[in-house]
């Protein structure tokens, strides 16, 4: 019998266990809008509804072609483990559907995107990985 020398591996994150910026809820709930300058603070709740997460924010829609979402959150230094501020800006486009009206976009690496995603102890509001893995396979 051969011995085998495994690592333990790493427990794999879900977007289920990762904060979520959805842009139809933020167009929705007016958060995004049209002409206009907005800023907040943005909450998570767990189940049993308190406050787990929050992010403050920015956004700039003055200028359609120019649209942005600047994003404040603490994240852990990769190196000294300590909480640090990260200020993120997300780029915004839109899209005029056949049927009407218009579709924001948040710009991830050049992609239109509905959804960021923000890991346990991540850096960065991304897209999902997967659809990330999905596009540089296809290239």
């Amino acid at each position: 019998m051969v011995a085998s020398h495994r690592r333990p591996q790493a427990k794999r994150q879900t977007v289920e266990s990762c904060l979520t910026l959805a842009i139809e809820a933020l167009v929705r709930g007016r958060i995004l809008l049209l002409g206009s300058q907005t800023n907040g603070t943005l909450y998570w709740t767990n189940a049993a509804g308190e406050q787990a997460a929050w992010v403050g924010y920015e956004a700039d829609m003055m200028d359609p072609a120019n649209s942005w979402l600047r994003l404040r959150f603490g994240a852990p230094d990769r190196q000294t483990g300590q909480q640090r501020e990260v200020s993120q800006t997300v780029p915004l486009t839109a899209t005029r559907p056949h049927v009407g009206g218009q579709r924001w976009w948040f710009v991830d690496d050049g992609y239109r995107v509905g959804r960021l995603y923000l890991p346990i102890g991540g850096e960065r509001f991304r897209e999902a990985l997967i659809n990330a893995a999905m596009r540089s396979f296809a290239a």
